[in-house]
């Protein structure tokens, strides 16, 4: 019994692709998501019979502050380390990894420590924390990978 709808998942997705065309799958701006909470807030509270309240603001200044402060108490609680002692470490690295001296890729270095001892070392780009890592902080195996590109050097 056909009443001349197509149900087919092709016609499906093509009757998808006619009501929301491309240019609306851009990603919003800050304007565009403001009023669109703007308008959410109040049909919220018509629904609920009551007046919109203000539209909270974040500015970049106060999410920083809060970053900084809650990776001061990520670094005390996990490696027993004052956000002070990061900062003077930062300083006496000249804001570069320990190994290889490059700045590092996202917003902070990673703070290495030993896995057995829980003490702290240094600071380290995310790369080089991780070869740590992947090696066991192992001297014989870190050997053993220089002894390898050495021996497989092709320059």
């Amino acid at each position: 019994m056909s009443d001349g709808v197509d149900f087919s998942a092709d016609s499906w997705m093509d009757s998808r692709a006619q009501k929301r065309p491309a240019s609306n799958w851009v990603k919003r701006t800050d304007l565009q998501k403001r009023m669109y909470n703007q308008r959410k807030r109040e049909r919220r509270a018509a629904k609920n019979g009551k007046e919109p309240g203000p539209a909270r603001v974040r500015s970049k200044e106060s999410t920083l502050g809060r970053d900084t402060l809650m990776h001061g108490y990520r670094i005390k609680s996990k490696y027993g380390v004052s956000l002070e002692w990061y900062d003077a470490q930062l300083l006496k690295q000249m804001g570069v990894c320990y190994i290889c001296k490059s700045p590092p890729a996202r917003k902070r270095l990673s703070i290495d420590h030993c896995h057995k001892t829980g003490s702290v070392r240094k600071l380290l780009c995310d790369n080089c924390n991780k070869a740590l890592g992947f090696a066991k902080d192992s001297s014989p195996i870190l050997n053993a990978m220089i002894e390898y590109l050495e021996e497989h050097d092709n320059s």
